[in-house]
């Protein structure tokens, strides 16, 4: 049987996207009856943890009888569990000296990582990237902290932001 454990990302600021919704964890139980999800309790997620449990899924701190930890970003060298095969961005692949000790642990612990970075189509095209979406957080990042630096104007989290159109510049009739 495959375990997959949903880990709590650990990276400060704290990332809440997901590499499994609840009704992806859902439809994958449902139709892989070798497929069991374990999700570790996470304040910060965008979806609650109450949200995975009504999608039948099992929300724990213990993820010790998963096979597969899956993540969106690198883990947190104290959090990683030995012997594990984990999966998520290592940001280890251009040899990023800030995940060095990451790269050493994960070695030390005997832990196999499968890099959504080095996932690639015969073409050497990546299978997972955030290419065209992180180039939108980035930039509202971006312009998010020179108005938060200069006081000019305030912007919300990309996360907070339901769409991109400015209701204080809206006309009247909603254009």
């Amino acid at each position: 049987m495959l375990v997959i454990g949903l880990i709590r990302e650990g990276k400060i600021p704290a990332d809440n996207r997901v590499a499994l919704t609840p009704a992806q964890c859902k439809w994958l139980v449902r139709h892989f009856a070798d497929v069991q999800i374990i999700v570790q309790s996470s304040p910060h997620r965008c979806f609650s943890d109450e949200e995975y449990v009504q999608a039948g899924i099992t929300v724990s701190e213990d993820l010790t009888t998963c096979n597969l930890l899956v993540g969106i970003k690198e883990m947190p060298v104290n959090a990683l569990v030995a012997d594990k095969r984990y999966l998520f961005f290592s940001h280890t692949r251009k040899m990023q000296p800030y995940n060095r000790d990451l790269f050493h642990a994960l070695i030390e612990n005997r832990n196999t990582l499968i890099d959504y970075e080095c996932m690639e189509h015969t073409d050497g095209q990546r299978i997972i990237g955030f290419g065209f979406f992180a180039g939108i957080v980035g930039a509202h990042n971006g312009i998010m902290a020179y108005g938060n630096r200069t006081g000019a104007y305030q912007l919300g989290r990309v996360a907070e932001v339901k769409d991109y159109r400015n209701e204080s510049l809206a006309e009247p009739d909603g254009s």
